[in-house]
C-alpha cells in the first residue's frame, strides 16, 4: 500500500537527487562556456 511506496521513495530520491544536481549545474556551466541564452 501507500506504505511501501513512501518506504521506497525515499531511497529513490536520495539516488536521483545527486545525480540532478550534478547535471543541473553542469549544464549552466557548459551553456556558459559556450555561450548559449537560457530558455
Amino acid at each position: 500500500g501507500p506504505q511501501a511506496f513512501m518506504k521506497g521513495s525515499l531511497p529513490n530520491y536520495l539516488r536521483i537527487g545527486p545525480h540532478s544536481l550534478v547535471s543541473l549545474l553542469l549544464t549552466e556551466f557548459i551553456r556558459k562556456l559556450l555561450g548559449v541564452d537560457s530558455f
